[in-house]
């Protein structure tokens, strides 16, 4: 299965070094081409922290199975279009090639996202529901593990 990722959930799994959990249960992850761009300014404007997340990403990039796309069809421009007044450009980016490449959902935790996609019948997941799936394919081992990762994502930021 093939899922579209906005950069929240990629920041936070990466912070927590657990970007694999996406790998594991989704198989393909794409990211919009906004998304990337935003992601790795910290390497392309050569910032001089590198946040801890950013080598998690860039080789889950190398290796293939996290790959950057552009909205391409003009379905997928013209749906881009209509959200660009209500989303940020990343989140309708996100939408537009969920539904261009047929993925099996997005993943975002923009509230306004969330809704929309509902709203145009794409299913989407939240950065917790990511660690319920990896909890029920055992990939966390127990709600304690559960818990503890969401609390230390939540400390870093989330």
């Amino acid at each position: 299965m093939t899922a579209v990722s906005n950069a929240t959930p990629l920041i936070y799994l990466g912070k927590l070094t657990k970007l694999h959990f996406l790998k594991e249960l989704y198989g393909e992850i794409i990211v919009p081409a906004g998304v990337w761009i935003e992601i790795v300014k910290p390497v392309t404007e050569a910032w001089v922290e590198v946040p801890e997340d950013l080598p998690h990403i860039i080789q889950a990039h190398e290796e293939g199975w996290l790959r950057v796309k552009s909205v391409e069809t003009r379905k997928g421009l013209r749906v881009l279009r209509e959200l660009k007044p209500v989303l940020g450009p990343g989140e309708g980016e996100v939408i537009a090639l969920t539904m261009e490449t047929k993925a099996g959902f997005a993943l975002t935790d923009d509230e306004e996202a969330q809704n929309t996609a509902k709203e145009m019948g794409i299913k989407a997941k939240w950065f917790t529901e990511i660690l319920l799936d990896a909890l029920n394919a055992g990939l966390i081992r127990n709600s304690q593990e559960y818990e503890n990762l969401l609390r230390k994502a939540i400390e870093k930021g989330l």
